[in-house]
């Protein structure tokens, strides 16, 4: 994460006797919340829709419903607050949304934080007029609704607003539970099992399963694709492959080979574009990879490749392959293929497609958890 990510968006709350802004959305009950209200605030109620966001194909609805502000600073820090509603079979991790949204309202990416799926971040700016301007977007999703905070404010003035900014963020609470998500609780249910060990997942409602079963490897899969994605887009393919070798009480592996994991990524991309573009020349070019910090400690191995996919010359699509190995030695597997050309459409496309990898993220990490407290990893 950059310096200017970890500095610009902190969490704070506020002591219990603040002050308190209350947000009441007749239309959209669930999203009704309150937060910090700043000593000398105004907010205005406003009911505008902006036009920016139509050709995603992301939102059902979308309007700006307060902005707030004090008189004298207006210029140095303004929060606008806005509703959304969400086609259900586009919804992305709330993290993605903000991108999404940071896309449109600013020319530069400062970076992203997802906190979980239902609320993510994403710092953008712009400074066509002069001056530095940085949008701090934070995105809550309930259900296929979700609560907008963007906060707009000059970069050269941010430290005197710094505590303000991650007050409002940190402190904002809803007025009620949401007694279910739609988006979890009609999403379908999955598992790999293979010698003794088994492998829960999640995937979103409008997805369906294409192919299961071995792969020429000693992992087995499935391989899923979003059917309501009428240009095939987006797809993900989970696999799982038992231990290499019985992996006793306390243990830890060896160190995995850095070039046999990537070559196995190579491998996993291969046979996911057989599988889904069976009769299909195309090329694959390896870009970079990452690790998940979260991962490091309780797991012998993780990595996410970036692989970009050709057809006939041309760009066409990113793959990414998650290797993860837990402590119990088994290898787990998340792969996705999503457009390569973004335009707005299809920056939404590959969004939703991150809601899939996401659940399968979410699972990989409770597995791994679940898996180094079983080896004695940790308590």
């Amino acid at each position: 994460m950059s310096d200017i990510v970890t500095e610009r968006m902190g969490l704070a709350t506020a002591p219990s006797e603040s002050a308190r802004k209350t947000f009441s959305f007749s239309d959209a009950p669930q999203l009704s919340a309150s937060t910090f209200d700043p000593s000398g605030f105004v907010w205005d109620e406003v009911d505008t829709v902006p036009p920016d966001f139509i050709e995603d194909g992301v939102f059902t609805s979308f309007s700006q419903r307060y902005v707030g502000y004090l008189p004298a600073k207006r210029d140095r820090h303004e929060v606008a607050i806005y509703v959304a509603g969400l086609r259900p079979d586009r919804v992305a991790p709330a993290a993605s949304t903000a991108v999404q949204l940071a896309a449109k309202w600013g020319r530069l990416s400062f970076g992203v934080v997802a906190h979980d799926l239902e609320f993510g971040e994403a710092l953008g700016g712009d400074e066509s007029s002069g001056v530095m301007m940085v949008n701090r977007i934070s995105v809550w999703r309930r259900g296929h609704q979700a609560l907008i905070l963007r906060q707009t404010f000059e970069a050269e003035h941010f430290s005197a607003h710094a505590e303000t900014i991650a007050t409002l963020v940190g402190s904002l609470n809803f007025a009620e539970e949401l007694s279910s998500d739609p988006v979890i609780q009609n999403a379908h249910r999955s598992t790999l099992a293979t010698n003794g060990f088994d492998f829960s997942f999640l995937m979103p409602e409008n997805w369906s399963r294409l192919v299961s079963g071995p792969t020429g490897t000693p992992l087995i899969s499935e391989v899923w694709y979003d059917a309501a994605d009428k240009n095939g887009n987006g797809a993900v393919m989970v696999a799982m492959g038992p231990p290499v070798e019985t992996i006793s009480h306390g243990q830890r592996p060896a160190p995995v080979p850095e070039q046999q994991m990537a070559d196995l990524a190579g491998t996993i991309a291969t046979v996911f574009m057989q599988n889904i573009l069976p009769d299909t020349q195309f090329q694959l070019s390896p870009q970079n990879m990452t690790s998940f910090a979260d991962l490091d400690e309780i797991t012998a191995f993780n990595r996410m490749y970036f692989i970009d996919v050709a057809l006939n010359g041309a760009a066409a699509g990113v793959i990414t392959v998650e290797i993860v190995m837990p402590a119990d030695g088994t290898t787990l597997v998340n792969a996705s293929l999503s457009p390569a050309s973004l335009d707005a459409y299809l920056l939404g496309t590959q969004h939703h497609v991150s809601l899939a990898t996401g659940f399968v993220h979410t699972a990989i990490v409770a597995y791994a958890v679940d898996a180094a407290q079983r080896q004695g990893w940790t308590q």
